[in-house]
């Protein structure tokens, strides 16, 4: 008999607290293929994981790779983003987002950031 929809939910919520458990181990496999790819790059988290409202099943964790080599098209970011979350999974709770020197002083503005060892 196939799951009900209580139970697929359950298991959703469950994974992505598997995901927060551990954090900081995902973040550093995150750097660390990010640094792979991306020479010059820098990784931070930052969003409701930082502010200490993180919600599994309900909350994504924000990371933010600042470089001067990130593609400039759409496909391309798609393309990076699978490369970087690999063994993680593309349905793991990390919202990957992109940003050249510019566009970080922005982030830094607006959003507290915290770099990833």
């Amino acid at each position: 008999m196939p799951p009900n929809l209580i139970e697929l939910q359950k298991k959703v919520a469950e994974t992505e607290l598997e995901y927060y458990r551990n954090l900081e181990k995902n973040l550093k496999y995150i750097k660390k293929r990010a640094t792979e790819i991306l020479k010059d790059a820098r990784v931070y988290v930052f969003g409701s994981v930082v502010e200490g409202e993180y919600i599994p099943g309900k909350s994504d964790i924000d990371v933010l790779i600042v470089s001067n080599e990130i593609p400039k098209t759409v496909s391309g970011h798609v393309k990076l983003k699978l490369k970087i979350l690999g063994e993680l999974g593309y349905l793991s709770p990390f919202e990957i987002h992109f940003a050249d020197e510019k566009l970080f002083e922005h982030y830094s503005r607006f959003a507290t950031l915290v770099e990833v060892d």
